[in-house]
């Protein structure tokens, strides 16, 4: 078994490998160097005979969180900030005031 994912006439190959050294689930992980729609093509050679597929994927990007997550992310932070900032301003106006 060997699958090829193209994009613009690049070929990239892969090997098989046994998921959990089980002989009849193999996977194939390929290195796609940039986001977009990429072609797979899939070609099986067993005891039963052979088989080809022929499929479409979308690579994205898995460590880039969504946009609105990334608000979720550093909503904490910011909030953190604001009531410290709040209280290093609330603790220095009275020391100001005493020593007038």
């Amino acid at each position: 078994m060997s699958a090829v994912a193209t994009k613009t006439r690049k070929t990239r190959r892969g090997a098989k490998i046994p998921v959990n050294g089980d002989n009849q689930r193999h996977y194939v992980a390929l290195l796609m160097d940039h986001e977009g729609r990429y072609g797979v093509h899939v070609m099986i050679d067993g005891p039963s005979g052979t088989a080809v597929v022929d499929t479409y994927t979308d690579a994205t990007y898995d460590l880039r969180p969504r946009p609105i997550l990334t608000v979720v992310f550093v909503l904490p932070f910011l909030l953190v900030g604001f009531v410290w900032g709040k209280l290093l301003i609330k603790r220095r106006s009275p020391g100001k005031l005493r020593g007038r």
